[in-house]
């Protein structure tokens, strides 16, 4: 994520350079749901615009497209996400 911001900038961090597009604004931190297992407290980089977005996983997507699918599998079957949800978010 930090290389991507860097091309997003156009500079690396503490450089200056004629093709610099903006600048660093620190990291906001979000949990991300994987199939493995539970990421808390994932550092993503920002800049000062807000216009940088990671490719690592989708804006406001708290869960990996596969945990997203059993999900929505598990809901059309009946079965009670709530409690399944409950056991990803210990992990």
């Amino acid at each position: 994520m930090l290389e991507e911001l860097e091309q997003c900038v156009g500079a690396a961090w503490g450089e200056s350079t004629p093709d610099r597009r903006g600048y660093r604004n620190g990291f906001y931190t979000r949990d991300l749901v994987t199939s493995t297992g539970r990421i808390e407290d994932l550092k993503v980089p920002r800049d000062r615009e807000g216009e940088f977005h990671t490719q690592v996983f989708e804006r406001y997507n708290r869960y990996e497209e596969e945990v997203a699918e059993g999900l929505t599998e598990m809901f059309v079957s009946g079965t009670s996400t709530g409690y399944q949800l409950g056991k990803l978010r210990k992990n």
